[in-house]
């Protein structure tokens, strides 16, 4: 199938069903910002210090260092609306908030 009638396509599906995408949509959205809340990331230009590092182990979670510098525009826009797969639990929902 062409590219242009596969975009036709999408876009007659989008016309004639605007309820169901709406509802994809903030279903997508609410489960992006539950994954989120529960596996936060933030890139930063030093190492957290150790004192962090134990605080977030007392509360069973991980600080993950992502040096900013070396992270691209994109990238760095995947990481703040997905955050971190940290476990197979997450992994199952990878495929609904990586785009």
């Amino acid at each position: 199938m062409g590219s242009l009638l596969r975009v036709y396509g999408a876009i007659t599906f989008i016309l004639e069903h605007p309820n169901e995408l709406d509802a994809y949509l903030k279903e997508q959205e609410r489960r992006c910002e539950e994954f989120k809340a529960a596996n936060p990331l933030a890139p930063a230009a030093k190492p957290p210090r150790s004192v962090f590092r134990n605080v977030a182990a007392r509360f069973g979670r991980t600080i993950v260092y992502v040096p900013i510098g070396q992270l691209s525009p994109v990238t760095m826009k995947k990481i703040r609306m997905v955050h971190v797969l940290d476990g197979y639990d997450k992994r199952a929902i990878a495929k609904d908030v990586i785009w």
